[in-house]
């Protein structure tokens, strides 16, 4: 049985398997219980009382060094001692205006985003590009008490004139490509109208590592803060993966940037006081890179956007976004290569490619065959999932973890993926998700799913249990706590010794993530 990460506690419907979580070690334990007015709080190790995060649940003693996931995904970390309720001061700095969220990579920063401001006084700073809803984005924090005076908004056109030079010399100095535009004067000067004119942040949290770019700044104007960088993705090792896979004329650039990328990945996460990983498979690349503490914060989903289907759909669907090359090339893959060893099988069923900006190359994939449907963008993939037979994701590179697999999963929809599609998730072959690298493996697995009803609900039902414990209230609750430690501790450049991974034990589960184009960065 090929298998990826099995999860502590998980019970395998079908054996009536237990996988036993790591035996209890020593060190502090927390308490949990409710106060005299109701309101549910912990004790410490040190005696103190702090809130426990809203919709939590309260579970027993915890050993400090072995974090669990409770009922609905909840992370339990064990605060330091001397921890308190205190409110602390968060900035984010974001490399676009996560509205419209339309891409894997925007739905995990609105969701993080959406947990800090639930527990700290946050402001934002964030790029604000052609096609971002920043109305949107500023009713969106009002909702959640953010007022509008705490986003601050950076307009990033092309480069302009004045601009040429520093942008040149940031080429000479070996910053990579596609990362120079996050080099810019106008954005440092923000930065720094930020820090003057709302004072030093507990918390410094940099969305993807172009804007880690900003980490040595940011040490030297606001030395006490703790800075963090969340990786939606291993850069370097994203690269690496595309580079073979890419056109003959485009693979020296990609490697020419890869070594720039990586060079650059190394600086940053060896000098943040924390890097968040999507998965421990790319937390120990992270930890190979430098860095010094990795915490993983996996992708999550909405479980109420989407609703398990009693009755198996007809349809084959690819969700992702178009204008991200990995998705590109898979779809031209399925289209191609998949396809056609089952459309008639699958027949009154139809090849549908979701997601928004295809490109040239995939909008002419309708001529070739009257049952494919290139859709665009669209409000809800829930729909589409709702009348599907499977989801088949073909993918060859990327990195981080797929939001499209728990997207699938969470609407109970059969995964027919590659094994680097569902890299770093809890999948069992054959009981959550049935794997394929070549495309006559894809095609048998799709037939197996057409000819047998049964797979199908066993593999629907349990890739749902799978989702719930990745549901974004619980993964929230975890970011806040391990915030709030990190804000006790303080940052100042103070590296803790060894490596502290806060390993992500779940029901078993699945995601994507997405930074746009390769031209364009993040988004």
């Amino acid at each position: 049985m090929a298998s990826s990460v099995v999860p502590p506690g998980f019970v395998m419907p079908e054996t009536g398997a237990l996988f036993e979580a790591p035996p209890r070690r020593g060190g502090r334990t927390t308490r949990r219980g409710v106060g005299a007015l109701g309101e549910d709080w912990i004790v410490l190790a040190n005696g103190e009382k702090a809130p426990r995060a809203p919709g939590r649940p309260a579970s027993g003693c915890l050993p400090s060094r072995w974090p669990r996931w409770g009922a609905r995904g909840h992370l339990h970390l064990t605060p330091e001692p001397g921890l308190t309720s205190t409110v602390r001061r968060v900035l984010a700095i974001l490399p676009y205006v996560p509205f419209p969220s339309d891409t894997g990579g925007t739905l995990r920063t609105l969701e993080l985003v959406r947990a800090l401001a639930s527990r700290f006084s946050i402001d934002v700073l964030a790029l604000h590009r052609p096609g971002n809803d920043a109305a949107g984005f500023t009713r969106w924090l009002g909702e959640l008490g953010v007022p509008a005076s705490r986003l601050h908004l950076v307009d990033m056109p092309r480069i302009a004139p004045e601009e040429t030079l520093s942008s040149a010399r940031a080429l000479l100095r070996g910053t990579p490509l596609t990362y120079i535009r996050y080099t810019r004067q106008r954005l440092q000067e923000a930065f720094r109208r930020v820090l003057s004119e709302r004072g030093a942040f507990d918390i410094i949290h940099f969305d993807h590592l172009h804007m880690a770019q900003l980490l040595p700044l940011a040490r030297e104007l606001n030395p006490s803060a703790h800075l963090v960088i969340d990786e939606h993705n291993v850069e370097s090792q994203l690269l690496a993966r595309m580079a073979p896979l890419s056109a003959p004329p485009l693979r020296p650039f990609l490697r020419w940037q890869f070594r720039r990328v990586e060079r650059l990945e190394r600086e940053c996460v060896s000098q943040a006081d924390s890097v968040l990983a999507c998965s421990e498979v790319d937390a120990e690349q992270l930890r190979a890179l430098g860095a010094k503490q990795v915490h993983v914060v996996p992708n999550g989903v909405k479980l109420p956007d989407f609703v398990p289907q009693e009755q198996a759909g007809n349809d084959l669907v690819f969700v992702g976004s178009m204008d991200w090359w990995p998705n590109e090339d898979a779809v031209l893959r399925l289209a191609r290569e998949v396809w056609p060893l089952v459309s008639s099988e699958l027949a009154p069923g139809r090849l549908m490619v979701v997601g928004r900006n295809p490109s040239a190359s995939v909008r002419a994939l309708e001529s070739e065959n009257d049952r494919l449907m290139v859709t665009g963008a669209v409000p809800s993939v829930a729909p589409h999932l709702a009348r599907a037979l499977a989801t088949a994701i073909p993918l060859r590179a990327g990195s981080g973890t797929r939001l499209k697999v728990l997207e699938a999963a969470a609407a109970g929809v059969p995964v027919v993926a590659t094994r680097l599609a569902v890299e770093g998730l809890p999948v069992v072959e054959g009981q959550n998700v049935l794997l394929a690298e070549s495309p006559q493996e894809f095609a048998a697995a799709l037939k197996r799913l057409r000819n047998d009803p049964d797979l199908c609900r066993k593999l629907a039902q349990n890739a749902r249990r799978m989702a719930e414990s990745f549901a974004w209230e619980g993964i929230g609750a975890g970011l806040g706590d391990l915030y709030l430690n990190a804000s006790v501790k303080g940052g100042g450049g103070k590296k803790p010794s060894g490596t502290d991974t806060v390993a992500v034990a779940v029901d078993a589960g699945g995601p994507l993530k997405g930074i746009g184009s390769l031209s364009s960065g993040p988004g």
